[in-house]
């Protein structure tokens, strides 16, 4: 994205997209599309074994101490789950932290190799119908509204070429009112055959609030900053404008139906 083979990118603001920026990296994000709504359904929660929960006196986050559980430093789910842990005293350093491909999480999960892990949909809904998952808490609990999933444009569109990133914008916000329709037939169709993803998996799932203006709800990212920060894993705190290029959204009016 950064060097322009790519033009635009969709996920998560991590510590390698900050470290970038920071760096110099013209990498913007534009639009937001998913947040986790804090009176919504749950689109990334934490999920721990059911013999774990069953077998401790208590289900709080102190059941984690000493765990083995499942996270990747570089993700905002590391930091979700450090702030999970604090009502009780404890940090990831209380935790014996492994790290797995994502392709392989449900089946480590199944076959053992963890007790517990920040997972999204439909990892969440594959572990809970194995019967060894119980979902501990959503993460819309630990961080309401906050921004997971977020368009990115690199320079061939935040420099060279704007117009198109606004034209993209605009068949964006076609895409998210077809969303918002929910689980008919044609969503469902158009989500297995892209997502490869069963129709009983896609129909359990949540699907998370996407704005229909595209706004980037970026009071989040101070917090996630600031953590990294603490644990040397970013330089410096960026600024919102260093995030998010708001032009865009603007010129292309997605709040107003075009």
């Amino acid at each position: 994205l950064a060097q322009g083979q790519v033009d635009v990118g969709a996920g998560q603001l991590t510590i390698a997209m900050l470290n970038a920026i920071a760096g110099g990296a013209r990498i913007r994000g534009v639009a937001g599309v998913g947040h986790l709504a804090a009176d919504g359904c749950t689109a990334h929660g934490i999920v721990v074994r059911r013999d774990l929960m069953e077998g401790n006196e208590t289900t709080g986050p102190e059941m984690f101490a000493g765990r083995r559980v499942e996270l990747d430093m570089a993700l905002p789910a590391a930091y979700w789950f450090d702030l999970a842990l604090r009502p009780a005293g404890l940090t990831l350093e209380d935790l014996d932290i492994i790290n797995v491909p994502t392709s392989a999480t449900v089946d480590s999960f199944l076959s053992g190799a963890y007790d517990a892990t920040g997972v999204s949909d439909p990892r969440i809904v594959q572990m809970l119908e194995s019967g060894q998952g119980v979902l501990w808490k959503g993460t819309q609990e630990i961080v309401p509204d906050y921004q997971r999933d977020m368009v990115f444009f690199g320079p061939s569109l935040l420099d060279e070429r704007p117009e198109v990133g606004v034209r993209f914008l605009k068949a964006l916000s076609r895409g998210v009112e077809q969303l918002k329709l929910g689980k008919t037939e044609r969503n469902l169709d158009i989500l297995e055959d892209a997502m490869r993803l069963t129709r009983e998996e896609l129909s359990a799932a949540c699907w998370g609030p996407v704005d229909s203006d595209g706004r980037v709800h970026v009071e989040g990212f101070q917090g996630y900053q600031e953590w990294a920060m603490q644990r040397g894993l970013v330089d410096r705190i960026l600024t919102p404008d260093e995030l998010v290029d708001t032009r865009f959204l603007d010129r292309a009016g997605t709040g107003s139906g075009q």
